[in-house]
């Protein structure tokens, strides 16, 4: 799966509506889901192959002690879809705050786009 496709999954699963479900243990915590999320999608626009993503995905993971599944789980937890918007933009916040840093000449940068010369 090329790490686009594995990004835009992710976003799918985000802005897919959930039942009203409540759980009594969050599988994780929300800084943690958006680290990894943000971090995912570091290594998605950084790789420049599906090899080279998908080892940095699987020391992500691993570093933050979570799985793919605990991920879709954890979306799949919230409890509606202002929730999964609130979280979406917690981590375009991040991504937005990062490129901030990186890139001062760059303001007008959408950080979820994929400039052609980013691919490999």
């Amino acid at each position: 799966m090329r790490p686009v496709r594995a990004i835009g999954l992710l976003a799918l699963l985000l802005s897919a509506p959930s039942c009203d479900r409540t759980t009594t243990e969050p599988v994780m915590s929300r800084e943690t889901f958006v680290e990894v999320v943000v971090a995912l999608r570091r290594a998605a626009v950084d790789g420049p192959s599906v090899e080279e993503f998908e080892a940095r995905k699987a020391q992500i993971l691993a570093e933050a002690g979570v799985t793919d599944s605990l991920l879709v789980t954890y979306v799949r937890s919230q409890r509606n879809a202002r929730d999964l918007a609130e979280l979406w933009e917690l981590v375009n916040e991040e991504l937005s705050a990062e490129d901030d840093e990186g890139d001062e000449g760059d303001e007008d940068r959408d950080p979820g786009r994929i400039d052609e010369n980013e691919r490999s």
